[in-house]
């Protein structure tokens, strides 16, 4: 490949009447930063052994290449579909702006990020960081989680994609006594 393109990038340059001045086309051509491209209406699903178990969409994607690394930016919002094996939603996760960093697989989602799950159970905070390669998903700020008449706040959170089980770091809020009760026995 590096060798077509040592040929193929001049030749294009001599064809527009371009000076050739770049010491090495395959350089400029994969590290040079910024080279970016922008998508609109995007989906973009995740699937292993032919199941699909996470669906994103956004109005607007911009890719970027920067210091070497390529980063996914949406600065329009996001919407994030986890789905278990038989396609059904588990949990939807939805913020105004989030960048994915392609090489080490962290999404960071910021500003108005709310995460639902199947059971009715509702998520806010400012900023989230959804781990890929392990599906951890962690936050160090104020979040709030409401649930049947409970209301759960503190700050920094760790959970798991679907929401099913998470743990919530200097914990206040409204709980239900009965329920209390029910976990200390």
């Amino acid at each position: 490949m590096k060798r077509f393109l040592r040929w193929c990038i001049p030749l294009c340059m001599l064809s527009a009447g371009c000076q050739d001045t770049i010491e090495d086309p395959y350089d400029f051509y994969f590290n040079t930063p910024n080279l970016g491209e922008k998508a609109k209406n995007i989906e973009i699903l995740y699937s292993d052994s032919t199941f699909v178990q996470v669906r994103i969409r956004g109005p607007v994607m911009e890719r970027i290449n920067e210091a070497g690394q390529a980063k996914e930016i949406f600065p329009e919002g996001v919407e994030i579909e986890f789905l278990d094996r038989y396609g059904s939603i588990t949990s939807w996760l939805t913020a105004d702006s989030a960048v994915r960093k392609s090489g080490d697989k962290i999404v960071t989602l910021r500003d108005n990020v709310l995460m639902r799950n199947t059971e009715n159970e509702e998520l806010r905070t400012s900023e989230l960081i959804w781990n890929e390669r392990d599906g951890n998903i962690h936050t160090t700020k104020y979040v709030e989680i409401t649930r049947s008449g409970e209301i759960i706040q503190g700050f920094g959170l760790q959970t798991n994609e679907d929401m099913s089980e998470y743990e919530i770091n200097a914990v206040t809020g409204r709980f239900k006594s009965n329920e209390i009760d029910k976990d200390f026995q």
